[in-house]
């Protein structure tokens, strides 16, 4: 496999400088009077595409080639030089090509002249000897993979003239240690800095407007983050796998939040989320253990806390607490529970609970109104489950690969049930569903292929979006010119009547 992926890699570069040849053959790539430099003329000016024999050490480029002033350097002009430790560019250059300098892996330091205004995709990528860079103020863009996998890079800062710095810019700089991101810069890439496990800090100005999909992925090392107001979006996974982040504040101007934006900071302890967020993704918090939010009263970002069961503090306008929620465990040592204004729903237990299951309506002397998202998933050797009537709402994935349980029977009372609430429970056959309840969520039981039978009341005002795909032996019992019964004729679900 590995004599596969090398030859691929041959073919890759010989293609490539296949297509170099061509592409200089047609501006008259010229060798100057010495017989060292290769280059082409443009507007007026030199561009150097090579050097006739790799020089070992320092590359000193020269800023005249036979009296023309030398302006750029080609695309890949020097990759793949192994034996090169640094090199000097002339002022008078202001562009740098693609992969110019890509893989030169004992390439220790560069200069980069003040009249570059654009360092191009991969110019450095994986120069990985590469201990320093100075971008100069003037540089409007840092290009894709500029800087990726230059492992023993340590610090870095951008200068606020960078408009954009580019997909994977720094990705997985495992050394780097330190990043400063001057107020200027307008959007941080797709995974720019992902991988960058030594990184402790990164100041993001006020100036970024966007910042890209886990542009800081995987920085184990980062403690701390503030995202101005200014980002609107913060995109999917920004922050996934941030390992070592404990505490995130978003600033009033943010209005969304990607999938798992957060997942798996598993040291997270606080987080702020602003009025101003008006939406948030799947997952944004997975596996992130316990932490507390800060929200405001009325905001969705509450509402967002108590349907994921999540412990957190509202505050009014003035900045006094008004609500605070925190997860409990009860008397008996046996569940897990979310616990706000006297209500408590129940989020997991301690140890897994096996055969038929009654659900308490009480826990320390509080009602059980809800019961949390995944709270019982996965709970295999369950066979049967009683739910009281004291829920309101079953939450999402809340028995999800529960597949031995066998019979359901929820009391009147409960009013929803989430989004695949039943998920894969392929075992289940029997299904009581009391008329209190009138939501049923997307996907809730899809899966269930031996569920044979449910009474859906004519109260019932939402069906989700394949609520039961894959329950290929399931009839309904509907009552007739009801919501349950269009939805019955609309999926195509056998049905009959209620007497």
């Amino acid at each position: 496999m590995k004599n596969k992926w090398a030859v691929g890699a041959v073919c890759v570069r010989l293609a490539i400088a296949l297509m170099v040849t061509f592409a200089l053959a047609s501006e008259k790539e010229q060798i100057d009077i010495s017989g060292q430099w290769k280059y082409v003329l443009e507007h007026g000016g030199a561009v150097v595409t090579g050097h006739i024999e790799e020089p070992a050490g320092e590359l000193v480029i020269p800023s005249e080639l036979d009296g023309y002033p030398v302006m750029g350097i080609e695309d890949y002009a020097f990759w793949f030089w192994a034996d090169m430790k640094g090199v000097t560019i002339p002022d008078s250059v202001t562009s740098i090509g693609e992969a110019a300098f890509a893989f030169c892996k004992n390439l220790i330091s560069i200069n980069i002249p003040h009249g570059v205004t654009s360092i191009g995709d991969k110019v450095f990528e994986g120069c990985s000897s590469l201990t320093n860079v100075t971008i100069p103020d003037g540089v409007m863009r840092i290009g894709d993979k500029a800087f990726a996998e230059c492992g023993s890079l340590t610090e870095v800062t951008i200068p606020g003239s960078v408009a954009s710095i580019g997909k994977y810019a720094f990705l997985e700089c495992g050394n780097l240690i330190s990043v400063t991101i001057a107020d200027g810069v307008t959007s941080i890439g797709d995974e720019a800095f992902a991988g960058c496990h030594s990184l402790t800090g990164v100041t993001i100005p006020d100036s970024v407007m966007s910042i890209g999909e886990r542009a800081f992925g995987d920085c184990q090392s980062l403690t701390s983050v503030i995202i101005p107001g200014s980002v609107t979006s913060i995109g999917d996974f920004t922050f996934a796998g941030c390992s070592g982040l404990t505490s995130v504040t978003i600033q009033e101007g943010v209005t969304s939040i990607g999938d798992w934006a957060f997942g798996g900071c598993s040291s997270l302890s606080s987080v702020t989320i602003p009025a101003s967020v008006t939406q948030i993704g799947n997952w944004v918090f997975d596996e992130c253990g316990d932490f507390n939010l800060t929200v405001t009263e009325d905001s969705f970002a509450k509402q967002y806390a108590r349907k994921m069961s999540i412990p957190y503090v509202s505050i009014n306008d003035a900045g006094d607490i008004v609500v605070r929620a925190v997860n409990k465990t009860d008397a008996s040592d046996q569940w897990r529970y979310f616990l706000q204004n006297d209500d408590a729903t129940i989020t997991g237990y301690i140890s897994e609970p096996v055969g038929d299951l009654v659900i308490p309506g009480e826990l320390d002397g509080y009602v059980v109104t809800g019961i949390g998202v995944r709270a019982l998933s996965e709970c295999r050797s369950l066979t049967s489950v009683v739910i009281p009537g004291s829920v309101a709402s079953i939450g999402d994935l809340t028995f999800a690969e529960c597949d031995g349980l066998t019979n359901v029977t929820i009391q009147e009372g409960v009013t929803s049930i989430g989004d695949w609430a039943f998920l894969y429970c392929f075992n289940l056959t029997s299904m009581t569903i009391p008329e209190s309840v009138t939501q049923f969520g997307e996907r809730a039981f899809i899966g269930c292929r031996n569920l044979t039978g449910m009474t859906i009341s004519e109260g019932v005002t939402s069906i989700g979006v394949n609520a039961f795909l894959g329950c290929e032996n399931l009839t309904l019992t509907v009552t007739a010119d009801t919501y349950a019964e269009q939805y019955a004729k609309d999926n195509n679900i056998p049905y009959i009547y209620s007497e």
